[in-house]
């Protein structure tokens, strides 16, 4: 029988019977155990309410990985919710950063295709404890010829450690 638990991103197996090993017993150093957190996390929500969390190296020279809920009002007049992301992004000496994407066109079927185009920003205080910044998405929707273009419009955000 095996007690699973996880610590630390990693999983611990110990074997759960008489005479059972401990982690030391099985050669798994205290480090190995518990590893230490390589990242540290920034939460806000934006101007349009919806959560965004940035994870930052310990050092505070790289964005690790970002994540916002956007929504997007279409040509269409529907209200459309994407969750975009972004991820590896250098922090310069000042405390600023910056990165722009696009997607696309990817086929969804039928001939219906989307393509995406984000634009973020962002800076640190002094301290490097809050973030604020923004973030631009639009998404175009094609279908039988015609397209729907969605806009998030400039949403922003101040985060916090």
């Amino acid at each position: 029988m095996f007690d699973f638990k996880q610590r630390g991103g990693r999983l611990a197996v110990a074997a759960v019977a008489v005479g059972a090993l401990s982690l030391a017993d099985a050669g798994v150093g205290a480090a190995d155990a518990a590893a230490r957190p390589t990242t540290t996390t920034f939460g806000a929500l934006t101007s349009q309410d919806w959560p965004l969390v940035a994870q930052l190296t310990l050092d505070r020279r790289l964005v690790a990985r970002i994540e916002v809920g956007l929504e997007e009002k279409c040509t269409s007049g529907v209200t459309i919710f994407l969750p975009p992301s972004d991820k590896a992004i250098p922090i310069n000496r000042g405390g600023a950063f910056s990165d722009s994407f696009e997607g696309g066109p990817t086929v969804l079927g039928e001939g219906d295709t989307v393509s995406y185009s984000d634009q973020l920003r962002g800076k640190l205080n002094r301290t490097r404890t809050r973030i604020t910044g923004t973030w631009h998405e639009r998404t175009v929707f094609t279908h039988a010829g015609q397209s729907d273009t969605c806009d998030s419009g400039t949403v922003s955000f101040t985060a916090t450690d």
